[in-house]
């Protein structure tokens, strides 16, 4: 029944029963925000959780700016420029150093992570595999967007859309009538 965006110097706070907008200005670009075992999280340079309508600074930080962050079972993952974290009841711990994480999305067995220029992998809750189409391995360098729903793969680049259906992908782009081969956010519902 709320809607939470996060932008450059504020978290914005809707009610969907009420037509005001709150903002909660603090002096960082945020850029990610999820809600994760009943708390709203929010990233920027900092890691932040929401509290009584303020953002108060997470105790334990990590070492580069937040891009992305994603509920995943029991743990929040959070990717950054830096690599992908993940905050569980002991502490934050890295999972994956040196990749710039640019999308999280979950097919249920594991978590697709998508980086800014090394490409996209899948991890299984131990081992991390790179994926790639073998007539084009750099199509997914840049990955922008990912979702996962109806047993497939949504994922976006600066080359188009591409759907996995677990076998093959299926590219989608200005050619097929997307307006732009740039595809920056995908709504797989």
């Amino acid at each position: 029944n709320t809607i939470y965006s996060a932008c450059d110097g504020a978290v914005l706070i809707r009610k969907l029963d009420d037509s005001v907008t709150n903002a909660i200005a603090i002096g960082d670009n945020l850029r990610a925000v999820t809600l994760h075992d009943g708390l709203v999280y929010v990233g920027g340079e900092k890691l932040y959780t929401l509290v009584d309508d303020q953002l108060v600074p997470y105790p334990e930080q990590i070492d580069a700016p937040i891009n992305v962050l994603y509920s995943y079972g029991t743990v929040l993952m959070i990717g950054s420029d830096n690599g992908l974290y993940s905050r569980t009841p002991i502490g934050i711990i890295k999972v994956k150093d040196s990749i710039m994480v640019s999308a999280l999305t979950s097919d249920g067995d594991g978590l697709w992570v998508g980086t800014d220029g090394e490409g996209l992998y899948r991890w299984d809750g131990e081992n991390f595999q790179k994926r790639y189409l073998l007539r084009d391995e750099s199509l997914f360098n840049n990955v922008t967007a990912l979702a996962y729903n109806h047993d497939h793969l949504y994922l976006g680049t600066d080359q188009g859309l591409f759907i996995f259906d677990g076998g093959s992908w299926n590219p989608i782009d200005f050619t097929c009538g997307l307006p732009s081969n740039l595809v920056t956010s995908i709504d797989a519902s």
